[in-house]
């Protein structure tokens, strides 16, 4: 695994987990196998969004690891704090918005907090392949 894309992926993953977790509900149904007709209903969003959701984590990963990072990375992700409540970022007591604003906010303002927590996981991830 090519640990600058799984960096990558991580990156855009830890973003959405800080802004709005819900989203990562996208991915965990995608790893299990469920199509982006049902995801899309389920989570009540459109098919074209559940579609690029998957397509940039599949850019982000490498096309034929994406689900293997996914596998990997989805309970590391599932255990991060959302800074974005409600539309509110706790960092900053800033209303954001939710879904794709809440995301756009938490990429610009709180990149180091991204980074930090990112970098955090992918060493984890390291550990847990050496182990």
């Amino acid at each position: 695994m090519e640990m600058s894309r799984v960096l990558e992926a991580t990156l855009y993953l830890t973003s959405i987990a800080l802004a709005d977790p819900r989203l990562l509900k996208v991915y965990r149904m995608y790893v299990d196998g469920v199509g982006p007709a049902t995801i899309a209903e389920v989570t009540g969003l459109s098919r074209d969004s559940v579609r690029g959701f998957i397509r940039r984590v599949q850019e982000k990963a490498g096309t034929p690891r994406a689900e293997t990072v996914l596998r990997h990375l989805l309970p590391l992700l599932m255990s991060i704090e959302p800074i974005v409540v409600d539309g509110w970022c706790k960092v900053c007591n800033t209303y954001v918005g939710t879904g794709i604003a809440a995301l756009q906010h938490v990429r610009t303002m709180h990149r180091d907090l991204v980074l930090r927590i990112s970098l955090q996981i992918v060493e984890e991830l390291r550990r847990r392949v050496r182990a």
